[in-house]
């Protein structure tokens, strides 16, 4: 029986049942790509389990786009910014039919304006990882941790927290349903966190003696064109995060893929992140807590592989550069500022180099 169990969370598009099925293979792929995991069948150990959350946003999305303006007016009155309605309206009611809704940039719109929406996207995560951790009996809980990707961290890190401070089923969670690790990728959980309080305060971060915290280690991923995660970042995590007395490496990671390493324009999918050997090896090295199983030698000629034989190279790399340049926000950039650089980013290349799963 697997001894430990992997949650998938998808981000932002339209996601059905197995999205995952092919992000799964390329993770085992690379389990089985450095000998002595290989030799010793380290994948054999982790059951991967993905999460679905899609079917809450379905019903918002029809309704904005139906009746925009009704949808609208609710908008305004439950708080949200007219900039952002702007541009809802503007995309719903677009003659090309390319709109928030095809690209499902409102996904990120309705999580992070409305509360009612936000709760029910955590319910509908928070009963799939009760269910399956549940799944062999109370006394039997697996070791479990979660890759979260893009829109996924933020709702990894809000139902995390809920999780842990809230009753699930009746009941107060145990220490024995602790995450073990959380690797969120694309991380923009800081920007969407919009509940009150400090994101950094929250339980979605490494445990402390005081049970502040959930995990044992937190990994941030993060490429330096990547448009998604660059408003209010993550990293760095102020000082207050971290527990007191401990080594901030053994509990955090924060991994900045380089300029030059791009593969595809679409850096910000879950692929090309997984594809690259700075992201799935510490990710891989930290989940079967081995740091020393894949050795400095396999490190490095796996990303001289990667760079030599999958990134781009000459015109076609700074084309993509460029195209990615153009659409960067600054870290202070207001909410709406963000999203229309994140909506120009899905029209001009997520929709057109699909990945993860989407449909």
């Amino acid at each position: 029986m697997p001894s430990h169990v992997l949650f998938f969370v998808h981000g932002m598009g339209e996601f059905e049942p197995d999205w995952s099925t092919q992000l799964q293979a390329q993770l085992r792929e690379h389990f089985r790509s450095y000998k002595r995991l290989r030799e010793k069948g380290t994948d054999k150990n982790f059951d991967f389990v993905e999460i679905n959350y899609n079917d809450v946003f379905e019903e918002e999305r029809a309704r904005w786009k139906s009746n925009a303006d009704e949808a609208a007016k609710a908008a305004g009155k439950d708080g949200m910014e007219k900039d952002l309605i702007k541009s809802i309206l503007d995309a719903a009611k677009a003659p090309t039919g390319d709109s928030f809704f095809q690209t499902h940039l409102l996904d990120v719109v309705l999580f992070y304006s409305f509360a009612q929406v936000s709760q029910r996207v955590q319910l509908r995560v928070a009963d799939q990882i009760l269910k399956r951790l549940r799944a062999d009996g109370e006394n039997n809980v697996p070791r479990w941790s979660v890759l979260a990707h893009s829109l996924g961290t933020a709702v990894t890190a809000e139902t995390v927290h809920a999780m842990f401070t809230h009753k699930a089923g009746g009941v107060r969670l145990g220490d024995a349903f602790k995450p073990q690790y959380l690797a969120m990728v694309a991380n923009c959980s800081r920007l969407l966190w919009n509940k009150g309080g400090d994101l950094y305060r929250s339980k979605a971060r490494p445990e402390d003696m005081e049970g502040g915290g959930t995990c044992w280690k937190y990994l941030n991923f993060r490429h330096k064109l990547d448009p998604i995660p660059q408003v209010q970042p993550f990293h760095p995590p102020p000082a207050h995060w971290f527990p007191a007395d401990t080594d901030p490496d053994r509990v955090y990671l924060d991994c900045e893929l380089p300029a030059k390493d791009v593969a595809s324009a679409n850096v910000h999918s879950l692929e090309h992140y997984l594809s690259h050997p700075l992201v799935h090896i510490p990710l891989i090295s930290t989940l079967i807590d081995q740091p020393d199983w894949i050795s400095p030698a396999e490190q490095q000629d796996a990303l001289l592989d990667w760079r030599t034989n999958k990134a781009l190279k000459g015109k076609a790399l700074k084309k993509a550069q460029d195209e990615l340049d153009a659409m960067a926000s600054d870290p202070d950039d207001p909410m709406a500022a963000a999203f229309s650089k994140w909506l120009l980013y899905r029209t001009s290349i997520g929709r057109k180099l699909r990945a993860d799963g989407e449909n």
